[in-house]
C-alpha cells in the first residue's frame, strides 16, 4: 500500500472493480488424524501433527441405591 500510495490505490480499486465480477473466501480445517504428510512436517510440528491423546475424563461414582424401610 506504501509503494502504490493514495493514487495508486485509487487506481487498483478501480481497476479491481472494472474486471471482478464477484469474490468469496472459503476457510479450511486440517485434520491431523486425516492426513498423510511427509515425515520432515511431523518433525517440524509433532505437537500438531501427533498429539498425545487427552485423559480421559474421570468416571463419576455410583450412587447408593436408596432402600425403602
Amino acid at each position: 500500500m506504501d509503494a502504490l500510495g493514495e493514487s495508486g490505490m485509487r487506481e487498483l480499486d478501480q481497476l479491481y472493480g472494472g474486471t471482478v465480477e464477484s469474490a468469496h473466501t472459503e476457510m479450511f480445517s486440517v485434520r491431523p488424524r486425516r492426513s498423510y504428510v511427509p515425515k520432515e512436517w511431523i518433525k517440524a510440528a509433532p505437537e500438531f501433527w501427533k498429539p498425545k491423546p487427552a485423559m480421559a475424563p474421570a468416571a463419576k461414582p455410583a450412587e447408593a441405591k436408596k432402600t425403602t424401610p
